[in-house]
């Protein structure tokens, strides 16, 4: 197994909660010997071939992974891998030209932790030669993952920010976008059945479906009988699917849910899916969204879209002037 800490700064969302790092660790489970071949150069960084399949192993799906995956299906992940190790050198390279520097006892730690899991520093050292490492060439990526994290809090994070006064001054020169249709609150249990299926399984559906209405309004919980017998994800949830408005919901449900009461059961609704069973919540009448209401979800969306921005800008102008070298068949 190659060493799985070598975590990728940038493959995942490039959200800011995923590009802090604190250890860098080796796999304890066995490595294969593996040769040092470089497989990507961007300026003064080099990278070898188990950092590039480290990279890819985390595009794989863990089922798929763990599985096994064919090479022809794992090429298909290399230009992305790459990417993402370009990405980590250049915003380096930013992070040195910052003058960012990082306190060798925190690199001293992490060898430390290192040493304490493989049980050894002779079995630690074995497992860095197995994987292509040096010790010095590892604590290379402990300073370079230490830097960056601090590099990107300082340019990108700290200036994604968004205080309440600018999510407040957004709000009030976009009402327009917080406009909220009539919606109703909706519990649901589904019942399925395939659409091929011969006609005695619908009735059967339906039995079960009246019955379960009838035990509804003759006083069980709804929410429990959606955790026993409902086929969707929503039984988790007690069959609770939030407040939905017009045009979210299957043709078939939606005229019958807007005429419901609150807590009014609907009798069983035949869709292509099988059967559908609905209660219905409170509602909520059209209107503006509140501004407490919305700013939780408004402060994550400008502050990832600003983000994003300037990591783009950002990796533009460190990309400016350095010589990248693909060194690994992109076909």
């Amino acid at each position: 197994m190659l060493p799985s800490a070598l975590t990728n700064l940038v493959c995942h969302s490039h959200l800011p909660h995923n590009l802090v790092l604190v250890f860098l660790m080796l796999s304890t489970m066995p490595v294969n010997a593996v040769e040092p071949e470089e497989v990507l150069i961007v300026g003064d960084e080099h990278f070898l071939r188990f950092e590039l399949d480290d990279v890819i192993n985390r595009f794989v799906p863990a089922a798929v992974f763990h599985g096994g995956i064919t090479k022809e299906k794992r090429k298909k992940y290399i230009p992305r891998a790459v990417d993402v190790l370009i990405d980590r050198a250049l915003l380096y390279r930013g992070a040195q030209q910052a003058g960012i520097e990082i306190d060798p006892t925190k690199i001293e730690t992490v060898v430390e932790k290192n040493i304490q899991q493989f049980g050894s520093k002779e079995k630690f050292e074995a497992a860095l030669s197995e994987s292509g490492l040096t010790l010095e060439r590892f604590k290379h990526r402990i300073v370079q993952q230490n830097a960056i994290n601090q590099y990107v809090q300082s340019e990108l994070i700290e200036k994604s920010h968004y205080s309440d006064k600018d999510l407040r001054a957004y709000y009030d020169e976009h009402t327009q976008e917080f406009q909220r249709p009539e919606s109703m609150g909706l519990w649901h249990i589904t019942l399925t059945v395939k659409p091929n299926a011969p006609e005695s399984a619908w009735l059967e559906k339906k039995k079960l479906a009246d019955d379960i209405v009838k035990r509804i309004k003759n006083g069980e919980d709804f929410a429990v009988l959606a955790g026993e017998f409902s086929d969707d994800d929503y039984r988790v949830k007690g069959g609770w699917i939030g407040y939905m408005h017009k045009g979210r919901l299957l043709m078939e449900l939606e005229e019958r849910a807007f005429e419901l009461n609150k807590d009014e059961v609907a009798e069983p609704i035949r869709s292509l899916q099988g059967y559908h069973i609905i209660k219905a919540g409170d509602r909520k009448q059209a209107g503006v969204i509140a501004f407490d209401e919305a700013k939780v979800g408004l402060k994550q969306r400008l502050e990832k879209d600003r983000f994003e921005r300037l990591r783009t800008e950002l990796l533009n102008k460190l990309k400016k002037n350095v010589e990248i070298k693909v060194l690994v068949d992109m076909t």
